[in-house]
């Protein structure tokens, strides 16, 4: 019991020591830019860096994602991203088709050995 407690309070001081990131990061210059310029940056990084067909990897623009929860938020809150070059690896189709929702695709098909 005093072990599930002391996991408890781990758990709540992990949470506490989070919030205290999140805020910390919004408060950092780049969050004062519009989402809109986010996602016009991350429009072009897709048209640019599409991610790799065969490796799991090879992320390309999608490692914007990554970077903190408000550039992975801006990503998510933005279908078109998703729907371009949308071949990418096979284990990741099903998921882009969801997040691009009813914005255009685009296809980018290479045939290789």
């Amino acid at each position: 019991e005093a072990r599930l407690m002391l996991d408890k309070e781990l758990t709540e001081v992990e949470s506490a020591a989070l919030a205290i990131k999140m805020r910390r990061n919004s408060i950092a210059p780049i969050h004062r830019l519009p989402s809109e310029i986010f996602a016009k940056v991350f429009s072009i990084l897709c048209q640019s860096h599409a991610p790799s067909t065969f490796s799991t990897w090879e992320l390309g623009w999608i490692t914007v994602t990554h970077v903190c929860r408000h550039w992975r938020q801006i990503a998510f809150d933005n279908p078109s991203l998703w729907g371009t070059n949308i071949i990418s690896h096979p284990m990741w189709i099903e998921e882009r088709l969801s997040r691009s929702k009813n914005s255009p695709i685009t296809l980018d098909i290479s045939f290789h050995p």
